[in-house]
């Protein structure tokens, strides 16, 4: 968990984002605060991209080792990424404080953690902050539109996969993303047996 999490916050400070905290294996941060960063949505999508690719090498890395056992070899993370306005700053008892943040925004980007489970995808990304970067710059996918507890809207969500700088047109996952395009296509035009043909395939 340690070599985990020094090499993920390594990725982070990289990218100029802000440790807030630890939670267990979960790890908080932010992008923007306490400096004014234009690009925070850019750099938040990178270090989520780059987190995972780390992640795989370090599974890589496990496997080949007697030491962990095999749900340690599989370890699989989520992210939600989210964008807007939030408090920051020293908050806590007269006894104890921390430089944290709170707000809408934060309650987001923690529900899109939570959706990604019952997804199975990685990187949840809503599509506010996705309309703030360049997506030619990555492989990705729409995936649905999900009412999150608290929200009386439905979120559009977008699953970040890789660079694509990372991919090539052999590359399995641009497959995958080109047939469950279709097949969301087929699924907004209600035509659900072509659909389901097309997820399969993805």
């Amino acid at each position: 968990l340690n070599e985990y999490l020094s090499d993920m916050t390594d990725i982070l400070l990289k990218n100029k984002g802000t440790l807030d905290k630890y939670e267990g294996d979960a790890i908080l941060a932010m992008f923007g605060a306490p400096i004014s960063m234009e690009t925070h949505a850019e750099k938040a999508v990178d270090t989520s991209v780059e987190m995972q690719n780390k992640l795989k090498e370090l599974r890589i890395k496990w496997s080949k080792s007697d030491k962990w056992p095999k749900s340690v070899h599989h370890m699989f993370m989520r992210i939600g990424i989210s964008s807007g306005e939030f408090v920051v700053g020293n908050m806590g008892s007269t006894l104890r404080m921390d430089y944290t943040m709170m707000g809408d925004v934060v309650n987001t980007a923690a529900r899109l953690e939570s959706a990604a489970k019952i997804y199975g995808i990685g990187n949840c990304c809503d599509i506010k902050t996705f309309k703030l970067v360049d997506g030619k710059k990555y492989l990705y996918r729409y995936i649905d539109k999900v009412l999150l507890m608290g929200k009386s809207e439905a979120v559009e969500i977008i699953e970040i996969i890789d660079f694509t700088d990372n991919v090539d047109k052999e590359d399995s996952r641009l497959k995958m993303v080109n047939y469950f395009n279709k097949g969301i296509s087929y699924y907004n035009s209600s035509n659900w047996k072509a659909a389901i043909e097309q997820f399969k395939k993805s």
